[in-house]
C-alpha cells in the first residue's frame, strides 16, 4: 500500500523530481554565493532528463565553442605545437576559465 506521494510521478522519474523540488526550495533563500552552487546542481538534474535532446555545441572559431543557448558558457580546446588538442577550457561570461587537461589513453 504505501504513503501517497506529495507529487504524483512516475517512479522512474521519482528521485531527480524529488532533488529538484529541494533544489528549489533552497534557492529560494539562498545567498548568492550558494545560489551558484544550488543552480549548477538544478542544471545538472535537468540535463540528465532522458527527454532533453543534448546540447550541441555551436562553432564560433575553429577551437571556440557556445553551449547550446547558453549566455554564460563558453568551451575552449586548446592545442600543442602539433595541432593535438590537449586540454579543454571552460570560459564563463565572468571571466573565470576552468581548465581540464586531456587524459592519455593509459590513463583511461
Amino acid at each position: 500500500m504505501g504513503i501517497a506521494p506529495h507529487v504524483s510521478v512516475d517512479s522512474a522519474l521519482a528521485l531527480d523530481t524529488a532533488h529538484r523540488l529541494a533544489l528549489g526550495g533552497l534557492l529560494a533563500d539562498a545567498d548568492p554565493g550558494r545560489r551558484l552552487e544550488l543552480d549548477w546542481a538544478l542544471q545538472g538534474l535537468l540535463g540528465r532528463r532522458e527527454d532533453r535532446d543534448p546540447l550541441p555545441l555551436i562553432p564560433l572559431t575553429r577551437d571556440l565553442f557556445r553551449v547550446g543557448d547558453s549566455s554564460y558558457l563558453r568551451l575552449r580546446f586548446e592545442r600543442n605545437d602539433r595541432g593535438e588538442i590537449v586540454r579543454l577550457v571552460g570560459v564563463y561570461n565572468d571571466g573565470r576559465e576552468e581548465t581540464n587537461e586531456k587524459e592519455s589513453a593509459s590513463r583511461r
